[in-house]
């Protein structure tokens, strides 16, 4: 029979205690997601569109991103560097009880 060690678990509470009693609030602000799509206007030219989601409340978005094209078969290695065209749009739908 196994004797229990009632100082230990006694420890860990308090510890879980002060941990916990320490938090802070924590929220996330990451973007939600994001949409690359691409459209050949000539050879070897291409227009390439970044659509980026996020919260309303979330971060400001970079005004600049980078995007790196690798192509092994194509010899191709590059960076571009992808300007922000517009303005922001909201599309969040609202429920039909708030008109």
């Amino acid at each position: 029979m196994k004797i229990l060690d009632f100082s230990r678990a006694y420890f860990s509470l308090i510890l879980a205690f002060f941990l916990l009693a320490g938090a802070q609030k924590v929220q996330a602000t990451h973007g939600m997601g994001a949409d690359i799509t691409y459209q050949c206007l000539a050879p070897n030219q291409y227009l390439v569109t970044l659509t980026f989601f996020r919260d309303c409340a979330g971060i400001t978005p970079a005004s600049t991103e980078y995007l790196t094209v690798n192509s092994i078969t194509c010899g191709v290695n590059s960076s571009l560097v992808l300007n922000q065209s517009g303005s922001a749009v909201d599309v969040t739908p609202l429920c039909p009880t708030l008109f």
